[in-house]
């Protein structure tokens, strides 16, 4: 502001009072001094010529001590080329002159004034400037408040219409990048979401804004933050001291990654916790306004009606996909019906011959091993049939109230030799779980299947984790998850740290026969055979899954009163022969043959019938009693069970035992209105045959 210190009155001394000896010189030194603004009057080369009093209220500053020295030590060194410009401009064309400007305080801070001033000359001819300065500072602070959150509602506004703009799978992507902007509102040099899943796991889903070099925010070694973020409590840490005693691991986990200040804002989704905003500081500390901590709890509300959002349409999704799932899993299951119906008809006449075989064999006979081989294959091909029906929730159920735990615990060592020894295998128990309705054996089955599919997905080692609890499930979730709806529920969880599975590999892993294994190397039945299982309990299943971080899936059953059952143990058959006759109707002739060949050599007097209808005209034809109806469930013209319904006219009492190749499931409606329980799947051996004629005989009152 100054051109030259030349000819600068002496400090102290105050010449434009020595002049003033006119009545306006008085009438200005009267006003000047009593005014609350700065009043000065500078000579030409901008040196103080008066200052008035306010100087020392306004600025901490002796009015005197400033007489001969220029302002340019007062001003902020970013506005003093503009100060000065108009200084000299208003000089040079005698004009008026405005700026705004900061003036420094004697306690070091820095106070804005809106100055105006204006040129002027004495009588003699002296060239003067007299500047009047409003402290402004209060209402500058306001303003740029004020536009700073004006401005940051626009970006908020921006920010939320992005968001409600994007479908789910956009708005997954976008929301790392949006975390960018709630970043710079919060003066923040990392920002992170942290959301609960809408499925009940207890894991989280995160969201990161942060440099790439900087380390990711790991939840399990903050476990007083992790508490926060599940009671949904505001974290507002200035400096890492302050944080409670009881968070010392925090401290200095936060430490070591560099953080020097936190502030963590709860979510809220329809009235419920979902997850937190986080906010860290690494550059310096810094502390948040309760308006900084208003305005980005704002920026926390898009955040969760964004998840709460997502969660949604991933949960119609899911819907979805559980609909097309189901869909497949009943295509696939109407054509396993009827191959198994077919190929259990022919296990059975291979099996059965080869086992009569085998009997009627000398043991030298060469033959009788390869027989018994027949038999053998003839199991393993039964299995596979079973695993088929199974799919397609066909299969003969028979459950039982079993009791979660003792199963699992009772596999440990079984999990533990099929895991090997470079995987590590740890129960969690639910002590108060209650009793599930499931078919016990195959239940072992599922988590062995489970435990078989982790194994091969941890190749490099590592930790698979079964556990069980009790929850209560409300309906909303309940639909999500794909059960029928609300109630107690034991939930199996089955955790590995393998490799994960991509979105790709995770809509198709409940398929039949898919697999990512190499062909030769597995048939793709595993989980779509556990998925057919729980479905038939009445339960859901449920897959989380992220390339290299690992799979969990968590099976839901609903819980049952009362203790678990122990499996009866049936008394041993002590004799399979008899003399009755029996009527057999068969309509697939190598079965037929079968069947009369081994009730002939067990001592039964057989009457042989192509169908149903053949079976009517041959009891109404024949003159002596008839003992008991073996009968196949599916046959042309007349089938098995009308076949029984019309013989129970003619022979009152008559036991009948159905014998099918097709499942329980498409016959039992019919069955049990004519004889509970007598009723033997295909294929089947002679002895079981014939244990299972004599006990539906024996059963039944006398004809």
């Amino acid at each position: 502001m100054a051109r030259s210190r030349d000819d600068a009155p002496r400090k102290g001394s105050n010449p434009g009072s020595a002049a003033a000896t006119s009545a306006d010189d008085e009438r200005f030194r009267a006003l000047a001094d009593h005014a609350t603004e700065l009043v000065a009057e500078f000579d030409q080369s901008g040196r103080y010529l008066y200052a008035s009093p306010s100087y020392r209220t306004l600025l901490g500053r002796d009015p005197e001590d400033l007489i001969g020295s220029t302002p340019n030590e007062l001003i902020h060194p970013e506005d003093l080329d503009n100060s000065t410009s108009r200084f000299s401009e208003a000089l040079d064309g005698m004009r008026e002159s405005n700026s705004i400007h900061r003036l420094l305080h004697a306690d070091g801070s820095w106070r804005w004034f809106d100055n105006s001033g204006r040129a002027y000359r004495t009588i003699n001819g002296e060239l003067r400037f007299v500047s009047l300065g409003r402290d402004i500072t209060e209402r500058h602070y306001a303003e740029e408040t004020l536009s700073r959150r004006l401005a940051a509602e626009q970006q908020l506004l921006q920010l939320s219409g992005n968001l409600l703009s994007l479908d789910a799978r956009q708005l997954s992507r976008a929301l790392d990048e949006s975390l960018a902007v709630a970043g710079q509102l919060a003066g923040a040099d990392r920002a992170f979401l942290v959301a609960r899943r809408a499925s009940g796991d207890e894991g989280l889903d995160q969201y990161e804004w942060r440099p790439a070099a900087d380390p990711t925010l790991d939840l399990a070694r903050l476990p007083w933050l992790s508490g926060q973020i599940q009671t949904g409590r505001l974290v507002d840490c200035e400096i890492l001291s302050e944080l409670p005693s009881e968070a010392d691991t925090d401290r200095s986990e936060l430490a070591d990654r560099g953080v020097k200040s936190l502030l963590g804002i709860p979510l809220h989704a329809a009235s419920n916790q979902i997850g937190m905003l986080l906010f860290e500081t690494t550059a310096s500390e810094h502390g948040w306004t309760i308006e900084d901590i208003t305005l980005l709890s704002l920026c926390a509300d898009i955040f969760a009606s964004s998840l709460d959002r997502l969660q949604r349409e991933n949960a119609l999704e899911d819907s979805r996909i559980q609909l097309i799932q189901a869909q497949k899993m009943e295509a696939v299951g109407r054509v396993a019906g009827g191959i198994a119906h077919d190929f259990n008809n022919l296990l059975m006449v291979i099996g059965g011959f080869s086992a009569s075989l085998a009997e009627e064999l000398p043991p030298e006979h060469a033959g009788k091993a390869d027989a018994q081989e027949i038999e053998h294959a003839v199991a393993k091909a039964s299995k596979l049939t079973e695993q088929l029906l199974t799919l397609s929730r066909r299969q003969v159920v028979s459950t039982q109230r079993v009791d979660l735990n003792a199963t699992i615990q009772g596999l440990r060592e079984i999990v533990s030799r099929l895991l090997g020894e470079d995987l590590t295998l740890r129960l969690e128990v639910d002590a108060l779980l209650g009793s599930v309705q499931v078919d016990p054996g195959q239940f072992e089955q599922a988590v062995v299947n489970l435990a078989m599919n982790a194994r091969n997905a941890m190749t490099s080692g590592g930790t698979l984790v079964i556990s069980t609890r009790g929850r209560r499930i409300d309906a909303p979730e309940a639909h999500r998850i794909g059960l029928a709806g609300p109630g107690e529920f034991a939930v199996l969880t089955v955790r590995d740290d393998g490799c994960g599975m991509d979105e790709a590999t995770q809509a198709r892993v409940f398929e039949p026969f898919f697999t990512t294994r190499e062909p030769g190397r597995g048939t793709g039945l595993g989980l779509s055979i556990v998925y057919s299982l729980v479905r038939q309990w009445n339960g859901a299943i449920t897959l989380w899954s992220q390339p290299g971080r690992g799979a969990t899936l968590r099976i839901y059953l609903p819980t049952v009163e009362g203790a678990p059952e122990v499996a009866a143990v049936m008394p041993a058959v002590l004799a399979t022969r008899g003399s009755e006759t029996i009527l057999l109707a068969e309509d697939e002739a190598p079965v037929r043959k079968l069947l009369r060949r081994v009730l002939s050599q067990a001592g039964y007097a057989v009457l042989e019938a192509r169908d149903g209808l053949d079976a009517v005209e041959i009891a109404e034809n024949h003159s002596g009693p008839i003992h008991g109806l073996v009968t196949d469930v599916v046959m042309p013209r007349m089938g098995g069970v009308a076949l029984a319904r019309r013989l129970r006219g003619l022979h009152p009492g008559m036991p009948v035992l159905f014998v099918s190749g097709h499942p329980l499931e498409r016959t039992a409606e019919h069955t049990r209105s004519v004889v509970l329980g007598n009723f033997l799947q295909k294929p089947c051996s002679p002895r079981d045959l014939l244990a299972k004629i004599r006990d539906t005989l024996d059963a039944a009152s006398p004809v």
